[in-house]
């Protein structure tokens, strides 16, 4: 009887402990959505053991939107319209994109090397490409 009992409340124990340990069905599967006045831009920048320590500005028509350091990526909404997203390290990598409501973006950053001689790169990639970047990256919150 005793061993029933202590067999009984093991498999209560652990039941219940699994289920306070399991994370909720949401965390991590929540993406914005731009509003329908806006477009998504998604700014990241992979890691890489080339320039790990240069941050880079971004800029959208002259105006700060935030800082891409190694391994990080953020999330803009822009108006419908022409933009010039900028990447600002010692040089300038300029980025002219016209975007379009309801739409989303992906905008990836590289840095090859410090020094005003090698300046960033910006590439546009596709949803696919980058999602599987973003996955591993940490996502700053610059007012979203």
């Amino acid at each position: 009887m005793q061993s029933h009992r202590l067999l009984i409340l093991t498999a209560i124990l652990i039941g219940s402990t699994g289920c306070a340990l399991k994370p909720p069905s949401w965390i991590g599967s929540r993406k914005p959505q731009p509003p329908p006045e806006t477009a998504l831009v998604y700014f990241f920048r992979p890691r890489s053991p080339v320039a790990a320590a240069v941050s880079a500005d971004v800029q959208d028509n002259a105006i700060n939107l935030g800082t891409l350091s190694d391994g990080t990526y953020f999330v803009y909404h822009a108006k419908p319209g022409p933009h010039s997203f900028m990447l600002i390290t010692d040089s300038v990598a300029n980025q002219p994109l016209r975007v379009r409501a309801g739409l989303t973006y992906y905008l990836r950053a590289r840095i090859d090397q410090a020094g005003p001689h090698n300046p960033p790169h910006w590439a546009t990639v596709s949803p696919v490409e980058a999602q599987a970047a973003i996955r591993h990256l940490e996502r700053l919150n610059y007012g979203e």
